[in-house]
């Protein structure tokens, strides 16, 4: 049954990203996910900001204030090298990959389904762009 939705759900999916997107190109607070190449349709499933401010604590603090507000947000995925079995197995530690360690510690995930109206995007950018003074 969903197998012969994907295309709406794979187009609502893109409409959400594309008013992300729109709502957030003034904001130089964060740094969006890349543009789709041209051709290529993405097939969005989160969509993840990072504060350009890596100052100490400000993700801790944007998702606080998101959820504060009742905003459901996340940390992204944590660095795959971290998670207890690659660590256990292969015996990575924190700081083997300097690069993933800090864009991990920076990821917001913000309200991504295909339910989410324009307004409620707006409503999600609104709060993020005043998390972002904080």
């Amino acid at each position: 049954m969903q197998l012969s939705r994907l295309p709406e759900l794979l187009e609502k999916r893109r409409r959400v990203a594309r008013w992300y997107a729109e709502a957030l190109a003034d904001e130089d607070g964060v740094l969006l996910p890349p543009e789709p190449a041209a051709g290529r349709r993405p097939g969005w499933f989160v969509y993840v900001v990072q504060p350009i401010d890596a100052q100490p604590g400000r993700r801790s603090r944007v998702l606080e204030h998101l959820r504060a507000h009742g905003i459901g947000c996340s940390n992204y995925f944590p660095p795959i090298h971290l998670q207890p079995f690659y660590r256990e197995r292969y015996g990575y530690q924190p700081g083997m990959f300097p690069v993933c360690e800090r864009v991990a510690a920076r990821t917001v995930a913000l309200p991504f389904h295909t339910l989410l109206s324009q307004a409620d995007v707006e409503e999600v950018v609104e709060t993020l762009k005043t998390a972002l003074t904080l």
